[in-house]
């Protein structure tokens, strides 16, 4: 016959059991709520880690473009400033050749000869412009051809123009008002856009050369 001490232990030990089957369980239960939440809080701290390189990458790509993009627009304008300082030099060499050449007989003969191609025009009130160096230089040569010419040299005259600085020669008929332009400086003018263009391509091709 079971005591009552008997089925007072008994009683306490089923509960000792169940209650240790229920500490293993919640405390499994607790285990496996902690690695899913350490796993959940490490995947979210990797995303946002991700997320925050990946938004700091984005900035810094955009700089290095930004930079990129600043370096060759400074490029270009540097090419654009060189391209136009070559072309000044270029002019201002055309010009001091040009002033050269006004100085020798060969100029002389040309503009002699330019005035002699124009003789039909002297028997009326005429003008002749020339640069204050050829004014100077030239006109006494150019009154005496035009009179071997049998020209009638009291209807020219002879006065300065803003138009020529560099040489040659511009006639106006007083009557009609026409001018004809035979300037140094309308045909150096005249092949501007010529002599820029053969500047820009030798500039170009050098630079075509340095990208390679």
């Amino acid at each position: 016959m079971v005591t009552l001490e008997q089925k007072l232990a008994l009683f306490s030990k089923l509960m000792q059991q169940d209650i240790s089957d229920n500490l293993q369980e919640g405390r499994a239960k607790i285990e496996s709520d902690y690695r899913k939440r350490r796993a959940l809080q490490e995947q979210q701290s990797k995303e946002k880690a991700k997320r925050y390189v990946d938004d700091h990458k984005k900035i810094i790509d955009t700089k290095i473009a930004q930079y990129k993009a600043k370096a060759k627009l400074e490029s270009k304008k540097e090419i654009m400033q060189v391209k136009e300082d070559c072309i000044h030099v270029i002019d201002e060499l055309l010009k001091d050749r040009i002033n050269e050449y006004t100085d020798t007989a060969e100029y002389q003969t040309w503009i002699i000869e330019s005035v002699k191609s124009l003789k039909e025009y002297f028997d009326q009130e005429v003008v002749i412009y020339l640069s204050p160096k050829d004014l100077k230089n030239q006109k006494e040569a150019i009154i005496n051809e035009l009179e071997a010419e049998g020209a009638n040299t009291k209807f020219v005259a002879f006065d300065l123009n803003d138009k020529i600085v560099l040489g040659g020669l511009i006639v106006k008929i007083e009557a009609s008002n026409m001018q004809i332009d035979l300037s140094l400086d309308s045909v150096l003018e005249n092949k501007s856009e010529e002599i820029s263009q053969l500047v820009l391509t030798a500039i170009e091709k050098e630079c075509e050369e340095l990208e390679k």
